[in-house]
């Protein structure tokens, strides 16, 4: 504002005592604060006293401020209202008592967020520790999230695990000073369930545990799982109290491994089917088992069961479809059907109807395994299947060693049937363009002892041969 005294002209001075009265009121509706007041008012008492008047050029300025509008009826998501008016001090800033031109309210079309973190510690939530991801809404726009304003999510995100194992252990009550405790197998794999787990994942089973329903080993994308017992010579017993299935492996799941474990039905009476099940297209590695008292003790159908190579020989998986004789009762140790493979290495059949059976495009590879105690067959491969058990024993009470229907037998390293109490009543059978091998081609010939074939059959390596084209 700018105040500039001048001389009366004439036609000034004649309106001049009419024009005094309504100067006054006109400036003081122009500003009534501070300094610049007192300014207008000496102007004023000088035009009376000098006959002289104050011609007031009032220059104004615009200034903007913001405040928030908190969420409501006004703005849903919260917003900024811009608020312009005259700075009449010039202090660049529109005070509380200066003039309000005009007030916009700016809504936010959608809600302001910003994201913190902070740290988990290692624990039940993840195993590895991580971080949790806080999503809310930035209602002072500092770009931060204050402790007051409003928290829209919050989503743990857990660090993978390390190149080290991750070591989950079950007994029977959790300890609490452990976080990687569990009280049951159970609990243990709906954590792996529920947790963004990644790598190699063990479960020991360090207590007994007692089944009432079978054990689903899926949804463990991205893990690398194995449960196991503390050793071999301590396998942990995993009973199923008359459950139609222990351990299930669905279609196309690659499940890891079982190892140092006793699986047993408890309640033989229930017949119950399977010991352990793997579906089509599905994997699952075992290592020194006992599967105890289950029809079918080890079964695939069109997937996959192995056992990885250890060096070690003198360990073995034990497999048993009942603790009684099974002459009576349609039962298989060790079964793959419908283009399912199994390689088990060392193993032990007992109280089975069959010993190892691949039935239906199938193999089965058990080298140095033995059929014995009240097994009728010993070893079978029918149609269009492969037996492989080099190395092998059959102390059946009933056929030894059968290929039947364009299957294949073979035997190399195999020592001749037994005699006295543990013979066979056929050692060998081979029927309907099946073929036996017991000796490589040039090896000399062993006695097969008793041996029913026909005419479409070959048998390598066996001496006498009174069968085959």
């Amino acid at each position: 504002m700018r105040l500039t005294p001048v001389m009366e002209t004439p036609a000034q001075e004649e309106k001049r005592l009419g024009s005094r009265m309504l100067l006054v009121p006109v400036v003081d509706s122009v500003l009534r604060s501070g300094k610049m007041a007192r300014v207008i008012r000496s102007c004023i008492a000088a035009s009376l006293s000098f006959l002289t008047a104050c011609v007031i050029e009032v220059e104004t300025q615009q200034v903007l401020s913001t405040e928030a509008i908190a969420p409501g009826s006004e703005c849903p998501n919260g917003g900024q209202r811009v608020v312009s008016g005259v700075d009449d001090n010039g202090n660049g800033k529109l005070d509380a008592e200066e003039q309000v031109s005009s007030q916009t309210a700016l809504c936010f079309p959608t809600p302001r967020q910003v994201l913190s973190t902070e740290a988990i510690a290692p624990g039940s939530e993840c195993p590895n520790g991580g971080q949790r991801v806080v999503s809310g809404v930035d209602d002072n726009g500092n770009g931060e999230l204050d402790a007051e304003e409003q928290v829209l999510s919050q989503t743990p995100v857990c660090f993978p695990v390390p190149d080290g194992d991750l070591m989950l252990t079950v007994s029977d009550s959790a300890r609490p000073d452990d976080p990687n405790s569990f009280s049951s197998l159970i609990t243990a794999l709906d954590f792996l369930r529920m947790r963004q787990v990644r790598g190699r994942v063990v479960i020991e089973v360090r207590s007994r545990q007692t089944l009432s329903e079978p054990i689903k080993l899926d949804d463990f994308d991205g893990i690398e799982l194995e449960i196991t017992g503390p050793s071999n010579e301590e396998r942990t017993e995993i009973l199923f109290n008359g459950t139609r299935e222990g351990f299930t492996v669905p279609d196309g799941v690659s499940a890891g491994t079982l190892k140092w474990l006793t699986i047993q039905n408890t309640n033989p009476e229930a017949q119950s089917s399977s010991g352990i099940r793997v579906g089509v297209g599905a994997t699952l590695a075992i290592q020194e088992l006992s599967i105890l008292d289950f029809r079918f003790a080890l079964e695939t159908i069109g997937g996959n069961i192995s056992v990885p190579p250890t060096g070690d020989l003198t360990t073995r998986t034990d497999v048993r479809c009942f603790s009684g004789t099974s002459n009576n009762v349609f039962s298989v140790g060790v079964f793959a059907l419908r283009g399912g493979t199994i390689d088990i290495p060392n193993a032990t059949v007992e109280n089975c109807f069959f010993g190892f059976w691949a039935l239906n495009a199938s193999s089965v590879t058990a080298p140095a395994a033995i059929a014995t105690e009240n097994v009728v067959a010993g070893f079978q491969a029918t149609n269009n299947s492969v037996v492989e058990a080099e190395g092998s024993r059959s102390d059946s009470n009933g056929v030894g060693y059968s290929a039947v229907a364009n299957s294949t037998m073979i035997m190399l390293g195999w020592q001749g049937p037994p005699t006295g109490m543990m013979a066979n009543a056929v050692d060998l059978q081979a029927q309907d363009s099946s073929v036996f091998t017991v000796r490589e081609e040039g090896d000399a010939p062993v006695s097969c002892g008793t041996v029913s074939c026909d005419t479409t059959t070959v048998i390598r390596g066996c001496q006498p041969v009174t069968c085959g084209p």
